[in-house]
């Protein structure tokens, strides 16, 4: 099913499953994704607003719509993946009330290893 939700006069977030994208002027400027781990717990990720749009507003714009339309179901936990580098979304989440409550560590290394 798609939803399309209005952001700002001039933005809309589209909806089809679990991938958002936010459209404004018709021009596609970010994307966010929720995955459903369980019947009770969604969990955003993947959420990114072009660099030349930051900062003005649009990412708590984008942020606001998709938890107010996961709020519509009753007794759904959020849960929110960021890489703890990011310091410009972790100040977003956490002023829009997410906290931090455990840390992922990611490795990198070159696939030739595994042959």
């Amino acid at each position: 099913m798609e939803r399309k939700q209005a952001l700002t006069p001039w933005c809309i977030l589209l909806t089809a499953g679990s991938v958002s994208f936010a459209v404004c002027l018709h021009l596609p400027v970010g994307l966010i994704r929720v995955n459903r781990i369980s019947s009770n717990t969604a969990v955003i990720h993947d959420f990114c607003v072009l660099p030349t749009l930051q900062g003005q507003g649009l990412g708590r714009s984008i942020l606001a719509a998709a938890v107010e339309l996961l709020l519509a179901e009753p007794d759904l936990h959020i849960r929110l993946g960021v890489v703890t580098d990011n310091k410009q979304a972790l100040k977003l989440y956490r002023s829009a009330g997410f906290a931090v409550t455990g840390e992922f560590l990611y490795y990198t290394g070159p696939v030739s290893a595994l042959t």
